[in-house]
């Protein structure tokens, strides 16, 4: 039986046969054909790395340069998206800002009346360009009967002969805020919803009729305005941009003030008080 030294033995010789055979071969090819496949052997077998090398590198470096142009690309196509959407939001609230809203609370039937009549022939003599894209919208409380009160607010805007369209509703405050440019009340707790919304407020004063707390109004005198002076507040709203945007400014610090101190409902809750009694 041949043992573990003899087998290493053979395999050694084995080894050195194919060896010695391969070392023939060459040497003939260098002899036969003057060392040219030898040489060029040699040469492939050293340059091949480096051809794999560059050839890696290009073509590492054209995906760099194809994904570089393809996010330039997506780039491009973002910003124009952009101004794409700020084209469509802006249009949105060109056209979706469109209700001058009055907002009525369960009062009594006289001062309600009073106001709708008022407030119709305030929009009359508004002298703006563009008057006509706006809506007055009548917003009840929810208390308050809408057949009833539409049928009255119906009849008035046709005694008034209104210049803009209108609609009447009750409810659904955040569906009327978001569509309302201007808000006019007398006393609301809707101020606040506006006052969120970014919608200028006008708190009317009727001193003849009615003696107004102007719960929400403390810090904002310039939002208080006799009722007969109505058409020129909101005119001024509407075509005084810079106006407009100090109105809200002091608006969103009223708000703050409110929210911070909760003390608009506990002057609210003194006024009720003393009204019942």
């Amino acid at each position: 039986m041949p043992t573990q030294r003899s087998k290493n033995k053979r395999n050694i010789v084995l080894v050195s046969a194919i060896l010695l055979l391969s070392l023939s071969l060459m040497t003939w090819n260098v002899k036969q054909e003057k060392g040219t496949r030898f040489l060029d052997s040699i040469a492939g077998i050293i340059l091949s790395p480096v051809q794999i090398f560059f050839a890696h590198t290009i073509q590492s470096a054209s995906d760099s340069i194809s994904h570089y142009f393809f996010l330039v690309d997506v780039a491009r196509q973002n910003n124009h998206l952009k101004l794409e959407v700020k084209r469509l939001i802006n249009e949105k609230n060109k056209h979706g800002k469109e209700y001058i809203t009055i907002a009525l609370n369960p009062r009594s039937d006289e001062i309600n009346k009073y106001l709708i009549s008022q407030v119709c022939k305030q929009i009359n003599k508004i002298n703006v360009a563009d008057l006509m894209k706006y809506k007055l919208i009548l917003k009840l409380h929810p208390e308050m009967k809408l057949k009833f009160w539409k049928k009255v607010f119906f009849e008035t805007v046709k005694q008034n002969k209104l210049k803009i369209k209108f609609d009447c509703f009750s409810g659904n405050n955040h569906i009327i805020i978001n569509k309302t440019k201007i808000l006019v009340v007398l006393s609301s707790s809707i101020t606040l919803e506006a006052f969120m919304c970014d919608v200028p407020v006008v708190a009317l004063d009727i001193p003849q009729i009615y003696n107004n707390p102007f719960v929400y109004f403390k810090r904002l005198e310039g939002s208080i305005v006799n009722i007969e002076n109505l058409s020129e507040k909101i005119e001024k709203i509407l075509t005084d941009r810079e106006y407009s945007r100090d109105f809200i400014y002091k608006q969103r610090l009223a708000l703050n003030h409110e929210v911070s101190y909760f003390d608009s409902s506990v002057r609210e809750l003194k006024w009720v008080n003393n009204f019942v009694k």
